[in-house]
């Protein structure tokens, strides 16, 4: 076998028209060039799925007569499809592997997404060990390598993870060609980061991260192998966060985003990914200050909006809180000022954003993060409010690293072309909910530094009080975090979804 193509598309789950429709166009505009196979990815047909459809009506049948009609079609350009789509039995989802050829349908393999899967089977001639990935626990497959076969082909369903580097590299030292197909895009909370390659030994010739794209590669020709730079560790989350926004709110047939601009970093940070991802006509800002609301917020707001270069509106909620506080008096006649009145003014920017957001068919942003979240420093029904919220799995201090990355890089597939985008007043001075004078965050939290130190040990590696402790941690301090991670379940159970790295 000579010349494979791999095809790396972004597909839409459940949608299998869309699907089949983007697989024909690639595989018509090449399979006149020569190519003896055609490889798309895990799960092309039906599009990412970990559970069957509500209404399932009749999809998996669906699924079935797209692969029965690309079947045919190998019959026609007497070119053969290895292709993937999600099947079901017993109500679970398998990823299932076909050969297509001559207009038949060949089952390879399939495994349910708990477990990997090792097939091996035999194409013109050479021995292809097929390789599924479903979890992280990659060593099995490891360790079997490639045994007796000429062709190693991995097929990775597995969405992007910060930070956790594929293992399939270890395959590099082997002699064998290594064939591994990935999938581009954002399904609800996944993303898929393409990178799909051909590589011998430890050169490569890899398609591009992040994007769609379809090469053409000759086994033979070992020159067409290159060295695998280097990977950016931050750049890849910040491109994942992109492409998450941009194809959940397209997905969901929304074509503009508005989010509530407080003058703080995470909001800025969540305007300037959608800006890049979706373009900034297309993003809308609100500045939504109340009588604790600083002069240097709303400055601060409105120089960020310029430097973006979207629509930007002051909306005072003043008047509006007034009345609510009126309306509550009797009720609460005897009760000091507290959390309470605080939180009534992000339910009042959580309402008129969610009416504008009705008004307009704009899908709004929710500006969390995940540290955030994970201790309950939100209000649920007011800043929690939204139809995505990008960075809910992103600690604060990740949230820096991003803003100042992004000030001193324009990322590839950006739609908003300058940098110092986020002002240095908003990164340097103290996070403030700016729910009360004189408020800031660290008043009621531990510094961020401390905080997401303990919550990754805690929520990212599972580890115990005890062993947290052991790194010289404060008892009271770890106790006081694992207490307001209980107690905001409630509120993480509700809130918006947000793309899971």
């Amino acid at each position: 076998m000579n010349l494979v193509l791999i095809s790396q598309l972004n597909y839409t789950a459940k949608n299998v028209q869309h699907n089949n429709r983007k697989i024909l166009d690639v595989y018509k505009k090449n399979a006149n060039n020569a190519v003896e196979l055609v490889i798309f990815s895990s799960f092309a047909i039906s599009g990412y799925l970990r559970k069957p459809p509500v209404p399932i009506n009749d999809f998996f049948k669906k699924c079935s007569e797209v692969l029965e009609e690309l079947a045919r079609y190998t019959q026609s350009y007497n070119v053969p499809i290895i292709i993937g789509s999600a099947t079901k039995k017993q109500n679970k989802i398998f990823n299932s592997i076909f050969l297509l050829q001559k207009e038949k349908v060949l089952l390879l393999a399939e495994s349910d997404l708990e477990n990997n899967k090792i097939h091996e089977f035999t194409f013109n001639e050479e021995k292809i060990k097929l390789c599924i990935f479903n979890t992280d626990l990659e060593n099995d497959l490891i360790e079997e390598g490639g045994g007796s076969s000429d062709i190693l082909l991995l097929m990775d369903s597995r969405p992007y993870t910060k930070g956790k580097k594929s293992s399939v590299e270890k395959f590099y030292h082997d002699s064998k060609k290594i064939i591994y197909v990935n999938q581009v895009g954002g399904n609800g909370e996944y993303v898929f980061s393409g990178g799909s390659f051909i590589a011998f030994k430890k050169s490569v010739n890899l398609l591009r991260n992040w994007q769609e794209e379809n090469k053409l590669i000759d086994l033979k020709k070992t020159g067409q192998f290159y060295v695998r730079g280097n990977e950016n560790y931050i750049g890849d989350i910040y491109q994942a966060l992109m492409l998450s926004l941009h194809d959940y709110v397209v997905k969901n047939n929304f074509d503009k985003v508005i989010l509530g601009l407080s003058g703080g970093i995470d909001s800025a940070l969540v305007a300037t990914i959608a800006c890049d991802a979706l373009g900034s006509a297309k993003v809308r800002s609100f500045m939504l200050p109340s009588e604790y609301t600083s002069a240097e917020s709303i400055q601060d707001a409105q120089e960020f909006a310029s430097r973006v270069n979207i629509s930007h509106k002051v909306l005072s909620i003043s008047t509006i809180f007034d009345s609510v506080k009126e309306g509550l008096k009797e009720i609460f006649v005897g009760y000091c000022s507290d959390v309470a009145e605080e939180n009534i003014q992000a339910r009042i920017r959580g309402m008129i954003l969610m009416a504008i957001s009705n008004k307009f068919g704009s899908m709004l942003l929710a500006t969390g993060n995940k540290s955030e979240m994970s201790v309950g420093y939100a209000t649920i029904y007011g800043d929690m409010c939204g139809g995505f919220a990008p960075i809910k799995d992103i600690y604060k201090t990740e949230v820096y690293e991003l803003a100042k990355w992004r000030n001193d890089n324009i990322t590839e597939n950006s739609l908003c072309y300058e940098v110092n985008v986020i002002p240095k007043n908003i990164i340097d001075k103290p996070p403030s909910a700016e729910l009360r004078h004189n408020q800031i965050d660290q008043s009621t939290l531990p510094d961020y530094n401390i905080l997401d130190s303990i919550l990754k040990m805690l929520l990212d590696e599972k580890e115990t009080s005890e062993s947290i402790l052991k790194e010289g941690y404060d008892i009271g301090t770890v106790n006081y975090i694992i207490k307001l991670i209980k107690q905001a379940e409630y509120k993480r159970l509700q809130s918006s979804l947000g793309p899971k790295l």
